[in-house]
């Protein structure tokens, strides 16, 4: 019985941006479910334990090999900004990380088994949480290039989501601003980006022990804050925010929390 593997090498980093005041209405939520064909092997009752997809818009990747935690056969939701997209690789894994079902592409030899082969298109609106639903053929025993895909040798790179945003105080008001950000680990630098003045969404990988970032403000004001791998999940749905407050000289981290949003106050360097 041959089994397939999903590996990904290189760390995903994706960053899109809402300004204040915009942030509901550019984004939305997409979900994916599955629908077994018996096309082919029949139905196959193995549990699934995650959906990996590549989404492009225009032409170009906005997800790649993008791992999705499932709830039975189907994905928890994904943010995007509104927009049209196509799905174009679809696959769902075991415990093991074994390709168990595939969605076959339109120009492979299975391509007939399924209703509608890959690329498929999507929509995403704001302020909803759509759904597609895709028919799925069981892999056991499947070559990659059967499917239409010509390698299935990789294997899964977990990531997620988080907001980030900078806030710049004068001591009268208080706004967004932009900031670079660099993410670092273990003294490796992982990637660095200018965060816009607005919040920011950063899709990166979850699998480091800790994550240090360091963002610097008019080249001069600087503030380093190392987030772990539990403390990453808690900005999946509340910005990782730090706020610079350019008459005292300081800068604080506003963080998630059940009885305080505010959590430490630190000093420049």
């Amino acid at each position: 019985m041959k089994k397939l593997f999903y590996v990904l090498l290189a760390p995903i980093i994706f960053l899109n941006s809402c300004k204040e005041g915009e942030f509901e209405t550019p984004k939305g939520s997409f979900t994916f479910s599955a629908n077994v064909s018996n096309n082919l092997n029949g139905p196959v009752t193995e549990e699934i334990s995650t959906m990996m997809v590549t989404v492009e818009s225009g032409g170009e990747v906005v997800l790649e090999n993008h791992e999705v935690a499932v709830n039975g056969f189907r994905s928890e939701p994904i943010l995007l900004e509104v927009g049209s997209y196509q799905v174009t690789k679809f696959i769902l894994l075991n415990a093991s990380n074994e390709v168990v079902y595939a969605t076959p592409k339109s120009n492979s030899v299975l391509a007939n088994l399924v209703s509608t082969p890959l690329p498929q298109s999507f929509e995403i609106i704001a302020d909803e949480v759509s759904n597609m639903e895709l028919e799925v053929i069981s892999t056991d025993s499947l070559d990659p290039e059967d499917l239409g895909y010509s390698s299935l040798g990789y294997s899964i790179v977990p990531t997620v989501q988080i907001l980030v945003s900078t806030l710049i105080n004068d001591g009268t008001t208080t706004a967004f601003a932009e900031t670079n950000l660099l993410v670092r680990t273990d003294q490796d630098t992982i990637f660095s980006i200018v965060l816009a003045d607005s919040i920011n969404v950063l899709t990166l990988r979850s699998d480091y022990g800790s994550l240090d970032f360091h963002f610097t403000l008019q080249d001069s004001l600087t503030e380093t804050l190392i987030v772990s791998q539990e403390e990453l999940m808690t900005y999946r749905t509340t910005p990782l925010t730090i706020v610079f407050n350019l008459d005292t000289g300081h800068s604080i981290e506003l963080k998630p929390g059940p009885e305080d949003d505010l959590k430490k106050e630190k000093m420049h360097y």
